[in-house]
């Protein structure tokens, strides 16, 4: 197995020790400046803006905070961090208080949409967010992606509508592994890395790969026709996982995009376990196409459109009767 799997928020999570700026300082008298000063040296280490952070003068803005006297000295410092890492996709997770860290660099508007329901003849794939890490729950959710596909699946099928409107991210290898079928097997889409290595996420008879590595999926494929027309619902929230899986339809030439440009945060984090076993997750890649086109940023639709759904139903439409 490749070493670089692990770099994938999606699929590991590491556990690092205390961070050697807090064995070189006496922190004692602030408990926690020390976990403080664990997840800079992470941050350092790992995250994709590594070369623009001035890392001493960060080192140094933090412990000012605790000198300060503020009332949440560890909220404010580490969000001091994030906002100088500047990813907008990295975060602080924990089950105790502050349960949650994270700059944003934009705030993703929710898109609101009039859903109409795709007429017979034209299948409807609705894929929403999905961060449960139980075995049985992922092959459950992929499991009901394909629930849809097969609902929808017949001879007079003209095309599909694939809603990812509300798709905020979470486990991106079920999603995939769920939409396969309607993909032809191969690479889709890769983690660019800072150091010029890019590691893929691909299918391969309705199973979904990381760098060639299994992920999850069925023995038992799903045939369909891949020739028809694609229509792609994105929305203002579609971000991180959800952006991963506009980016696998992109470059195909039966896709084509309708709603709102997505959230803007199609880079890959990955997962350290602190010292007081909350969660760290680190921007560490950008998102590209099959076709080496760089996102990290808004994946751009094609038609930007409040009626989604009318106008990706009128393109396969028209698709269809092209073909005849």
């Amino acid at each position: 197995m490749f070493k670089r799997n692990s770099q994938i928020f999606f699929i590991l999570s590491l556990f690092f020790g205390a961070n050697s700026f807090a064995e070189e300082s006496d922190h004692s008298q602030f408990p926690d400046i020390r976990l403080a000063f664990e997840i800079l040296d992470i941050m350092k280490e790992n995250v994709i803006t590594k070369e623009n952070v001035d890392w001493l003068a960060l080192h140094s803005d933090v412990q000012k905070i605790y000198d300060s006297g503020v009332k949440k000295p560890f909220y404010e410092s580490v969000y001091k961090i994030f906002e100088k890492a500047d990813t907008g996709h990295s975060f602080y997770s924990s089950l105790s208080n502050p349960k949650f860290i994270m700059h944003r660099k934009k705030s993703c508007k929710n898109s609101v949409f009039e859903f109409t329901e795709p007429p017979n003849g034209i299948g409807y794939i609705k894929i929403s967010r999905f961060s449960n890490r139980h075995p049985l729950k992922k092959l459950e959710f992929v499991e009901d992606i394909r629930k849809q596909i097969k609902k929808h699946n017949n001879d007079d099928l003209k095309g599909w509508v694939v809603d990812l409107s509300d798709n905020s991210g979470g486990n991106m290898w079920p999603m995939l592994a769920g939409i396969a079928p309607l993909l032809n097997d191969g690479i889709h889409g890769y983690f660019d890395y800072p150091d010029g290595k890019k590691y893929s996420w691909s299918t391969q008879d309705g199973k979904s790969f990381t760098n060639g590595n299994f992920s999850i999926g069925f023995e038992e494929n799903l045939e369909l026709n891949n020739t028809l027309p694609i229509a792609v619902i994105s929305g203002g929230t579609t971000s991180s996982s959800g952006e991963a899986l506009l980016i696998t339809f992109k470059g195909k030439s039966n896709t084509r995009f309708f709603g709102h440009n997505s959230c803007g945060m199609s880079t890959a984090n990955k997962t350290f376990k602190l010292s007081n076993g909350a969660l760290l997750a680190v921007t560490t890649s950008t998102m590209m196409d099959s076709k080496f086109t760089s996102y990290g940023n808004e994946v751009k639709v094609d038609i930007e459109t409040n009626s989604p759904y009318v106008e990706a139903v009128k393109w396969i439409e028209l698709q269809s009767l092209s073909n005849l």
